[in-house]
């Protein structure tokens, strides 16, 4: 399952646009990662339902929101 927090490394940061787009469109990622978990709910009855111009608009302003803001690590909400 892909990684969609924003966690630097290997968040959500680390996609470009298409990425995004991809993800949400079709469930899937470039490298064989696919929607799972609470995600495939969010996936097949909204995302996925989309048009191309609302997920481009997404991912657009996902895209160019500072990435200084993301963590530098996953936080533990159990520490």
């Amino acid at each position: 399952m892909p990684n969609i927090t924003l966690y630097k490394p290997k968040g959500i940061w680390a996609w470009g646009p298409d990425d995004i787009v991809t993800f949400m469109s079709d469930g899937f990622l470039s490298d064989g990662n696919y929607v799972g978990g609470a995600m495939t709910e969010v996936f097949e009855k909204s995302t996925g339902r989309m048009t191309e111009e609302d997920l481009r608009a997404i991912a657009t302003f996902l895209s160019s929101t500072s990435k200084h803001q993301a963590p530098d690590r996953v936080h533990n909400m159990f520490q």
